[in-house]
């Protein structure tokens, strides 16, 4: 996740934010998807890495996506309120879970969070296509 951190970072350079936001999200749902429906223990950990990679570059980007969005005397409480829901993950999302894995197994569990991982990547699209628009007004036509 570290060299995906980087490697997220790096490529921030080149492709707007959002965009980048919504290829990680579909990355790491394509890995959790791969570690979910996976046929041998090797190709879960593949899945498992890639899931890791795209996942790694979402929340910097959200952070500072957020930071630059909001008025300046707002900046820190927002990130903070911004901080407390993406921990929540972390309480609410093992148990959530092991309850789909213990109806439905554990293979559906991660099917599952790939599908949430999808539905955030399509709350992602709004706000592509707003930065799309905004900056194809601004820019006039040659």
């Amino acid at each position: 996740m570290g060299i995906g951190r980087l490697f997220g970072h790096g490529l921030s350079r080149f492709i707007r934010d959002t965009r980048l936001m919504l290829l990680a999200t579909l990355l790491s749902a394509a890995g959790i998807g791969l570690a979910g429906l996976a046929p041998s223990v090797p190709v879960a950990l593949l899945g498992f890495a890639i899931g890791g990679l795209g996942i790694s570059v979402v929340a910097p980007l959200a952070l500072g996506l957020l930071g630059r969005l909001v008025p300046p005397d707002m900046r820190l409480a927002a990130i903070s309120r911004a901080s407390v829901l993406g921990y929540g993950a972390f309480f609410f999302g093992p148990p959530l879970m092991g309850l789909v894995a213990e109806g439905f197994g554990l293979r559906a569990a991660f099917v599952v969070v790939a599908g949430i991982l999808c539905l955030t990547a399509l709350a992602v699209l709004p706000a592509l296509a707003r930065r799309s628009m905004t900056q194809t007004i601004a820019s006039p036509a040659a």
